[in-house]
């Protein structure tokens, strides 16, 4: 019954008389109603709003996320990772972020390049709360777009993190992500890119240290939250409505 509810436009959909007439009648049409808005609610938004970003400022240079680092002549560390923070303020969903990258040295073993979302504990990354999706190899200079497929709820006045990683079992990937020492940033009210961008040096898969970049420093990226299409709204509110006076009068009749 789901199918032919779904199969037809939302325009065939706002007839009373498919409404009293659907299968589903018997239960209360407020209901269906309200599980068409929540199916709505699910889908993708066409469209997005930049919560804050630093993509417009000047590059001061780039860090590696990479498999590998050594400090000579005799303490060699393993993999680092680089993090930025932000700071929401009004809550919202995750939509996506984007990453300002440079161009990378040749590799031997491309791809693995992950980008995900991390809740705060103590100034440092906590706990993993989003893998997000986007290009693995982005060694080309340019912005890459990494999507949040679960739309993870962002609490308000809250710092998060944003963690560039590779695995630190195979040899020889890396990928530079550019930064700025420029403060000036652009966004909502309350939302904003903290400084002193952390690079994480790694021993295996496990962090053993987290370092700051020099102050000022901010990794160059933008965050993203999703807003509803305003006729889809407005449609779904309008299939509630007519459906309730179809209950209405149908109880009275």
């Amino acid at each position: 019954m789901a199918l032919e509810w779904t199969s037809v436009s939302l325009p065939a959909l706002l007839t009373e008389e498919r409404i009293m007439n659907h299968p589903l009648r018997p239960l209360p049409l407020v209901l269906i109603a309200a599980a068409v808005m929540h199916s709505l609610a699910a889908d993708p938004p066409p469209e997005t709003v930049t919560s804050v970003s630093n993509l417009g400022n000047a590059v001061a240079g780039f860090l590696d996320v990479d498999d590998k680092y050594y400090i000579p002549p005799d303490d060699a560390r393993f993999g680092v990772d680089l993090a930025q923070s932000f700071t929401t303020g009004a809550g919202t969903t995750l939509y996506s972020v984007t990453l300002d990258m440079a161009a990378g040295a040749t590799m031997i073993d491309g791809g693995g390049f992950t980008v995900s979302l991390y809740s705060d504990s103590g100034d440092l990354p906590g706990a993993l709360l989003a893998a997000l999706l986007g290009d693995s190899t982005p060694n080309l200079a340019g912005l890459y777009l990494y999507t949040d497929p679960v739309a993870t709820p962002l609490s308000a006045f809250t710092k998060y993190w944003i963690v560039a990683s590779v695995p630190h079992t195979a040899p020889d990937k890396a990928y530079n992500w550019n930064f700025t020492t420029d403060t000036t940033q652009s966004g909502l009210a309350g939302w904003s890119l903290d400084g002193a961008a952390l690079q994480g040096y790694m021993d295996g898969v496990v962090a053993v240290t987290w370092e700051a970049l020099d102050a000022g420093a901010s990794m160059k990226m933008s965050v993203e939250q999703p807003i509803p299409e305003a006729s889809t709204w407005a449609a779904a509110g309008a299939l509630a409505l007519m459906a309730g006076a179809a209950w209405v009068r149908r109880k009275r009749s």
